[in-house]
């Protein structure tokens, strides 16, 4: 029959840890910082999250049988901006559990929370019980000598805040976007992105969204961007195609082509009068020569004619034709079958 065994301790607790600010109530109209200091680096999170501690808890356990009795979780609460306030008030507490086998790991662990109990620092030990000489168990020296560290998500106090990501900068102008929970006016800032270049976007609902630079805690400049006809003038270009208006014959040979060598075109040809006798000729720059051609007038139906050595003619009426060339095997499609990140097929 195993030996109920009953633990009881004082609790000590060394930590780097806590500030205690009074509960923040919650806003009912959100509140964008003016800066965010605290994400440049772990020391300056870990300050934050100091002061904005009020809570502590201790607790104990086994990783066996635990049996009901005892106090195996003491809680306390102080507003003091001396962080050693409540440590010294969770050291008064008194732990104490019972376990069914002394031979099993027996955890210790305390944690510092803000007003809303959400986790700023906290840590954890394991050991084994000692038996002395008499047989009795006993717990080793500094069993209860808890040091916490910064929690991995710290809690960054944003009032009204919807959502959250950061854009970490790779070096190279491009960016790995990285999406941050949000929870209670809250944002849960991950402890590991101090110290990237980058940038925090917060978004509270009815204001524009605003950027902070990671490196700085300030608020990133807009930087405008503006395309403009005559300086800058957007020309968006479909790759392959090629316009005509009113071409007495379309001839496709490699090089003549304003596209990439390896591109088998789509014309757009554009007829204000009927062309009875348009002609057509494509030789691909592998050599092949067009085997036919197909025209299909926007909004219609296609239609395919043979060629012979690579040459033919149409017969079309006014209006606006896509034409494209089949060679034998120049410009056959390449089918793959897309990644699906939302789902698989079928």
């Amino acid at each position: 029959m195993k030996k109920l065994l009953v633990l009881t301790i004082t609790v000590c607790v060394l930590a780097g840890s806590a500030l205690a600010t009074g509960g923040a109530s919650i806003p009912t109209t959100g509140s964008m910082p003016t800066d965010m200091h605290m994400i440049t680096s772990q020391k300056e999170l870990m300050s934050y999250a100091k002061e904005r501690v009020v809570n502590a808890t201790a607790n104990g356990w086994s990783a066996g049988v635990n049996l009901p009795g005892g106090t195996p979780y003491v809680s306390v609460t102080s507003s003091n901006k001396d962080i050693r306030v409540i440590q010294q008030l969770l050291a008064k507490q008194t732990l104490s559990f019972g376990i069914g086998d002394p031979k099993s790991l027996v955890y210790f662990a305390a944690s510092l929370f803000d007003s809303d109990w959400y986790t700023l620092f906290t840590g954890q030990n394991q050991i084994y019980l000692h038996q002395d000489a008499d047989g009795n168990w006993n717990l080793p020296v500094g069993a209860a000598s808890i040091v916490m560290k910064l929690n991995s998500e710290v809690p960054i106090y944003v009032p009204g805040v919807s959502y959250a990501y950061v854009d970490v900068a790779n070096g190279d102008g491009t960016y790995q976007y990285v999406w941050v929970q949000t929870s209670d006016n809250r944002i849960m800032f991950p402890t590991s992105l101090c110290g990237f270049a980058g940038q925090l976007v917060v978004v509270i609902p009815g204001q524009n969204p605003v950027g902070f630079d990671i490196s700085t805690g300030a608020v990133a400049p807009v930087i405008h961007v503006t395309a403009k006809p005559g300086v800058n003038t957007i020309q968006a270009t479909i790759e392959g195609l090629i316009a005509l208006d009113d071409p007495e014959y379309i001839e496709f040979g490699g090089l003549k082509a304003a596209i990439s060598p390896d591109t088998n075109p789509l014309y757009q040809v554009t007829l204000t009068q009927a062309n009875p006798s348009l002609l057509v000729q494509a030789t691909a720059p592998n050599g092949e020569e067009a085997v036919s051609v197909t025209w299909r007038q926007v909004g219609g139906t296609p239609t395919t004619v043979q060629l012979s050595g690579g040459r033919g003619g149409l017969s079309l009426d006014a209006g606006i034709y896509d034409i494209w060339f089949t060679f034998p095997t120049f410009g056959e499609d390449q089918p793959s079958i897309p990644p699906y990140y939302y789902g698989g097929m079928g």
